[in-house]
């Protein structure tokens, strides 16, 4: 069975719900988060780590968990990142998008440790700071524009115990 739910108050409520009648409490429920942005800007701060500011953003995250919960939902960006605020978590993501060379788009891909969350609704940006975790793209460095980018953030949030 499949739970759908749109808000972080509500996926606290099912993990209590789901300690208390499959015995998690000792367990914890991993989320995936995705999120979509038709832009990302880059600049470098130092080595093998960005600045990186995204925008054109889809209006909500989603996210998902893998068995036994499989917990389903999406949520705003602001609510995703005044959650995240609040905790010292520093996920993995895997940043995919294409670069433009000479007119043409080119795949891209790269993991990147992701902290410092901070959205201006007004302009309708987000803004991280990253670093390269892979060793392929450690070698080349990021470009400075990733177009038409997904986000997979993996094991974010403060429901998988950390």
């Amino acid at each position: 069975m499949f739970s759908t739910i749109s808000n972080a108050n509500e996926v606290a409520k099912i993990y209590q719900h789901l300690q208390q009648q499959n015995g998690l409490n000792k367990k914890k429920i991993s989320f995936l988060f995705v999120q979509k942005a038709g832009l990302i800007n880059l600049s470098k701060q130092k080595k093998h780590c960005y600045s990186m500011q995204l925008s054109q953003l889809g209006e909500s995250l989603l996210y998902f968990s893998d068995r036994p919960s499989r917990i389903v939902g999406h949520m705003s960006t602001a609510e995703f990142v005044s959650i995240w605020n609040k905790t010292k978590i520093y996920p993995n993501a895997t940043v995919q998008g294409f670069i433009i060379h000479n007119k043409v788009k080119k795949p891209f891909m790269s993991v990147i440790t992701f902290s410092n969350p901070r959205f201006d609704k007004a302009a309708g940006t987000l803004y991280y700071h990253g670093c390269i975790t892979d060793k392929t793209t450690e070698k080349s460095n990021l470009p400075l524009k990733i177009v038409d980018a997904t986000l997979f953030i993996d094991n974010y949030g403060p429901w998988n115990g950390a």
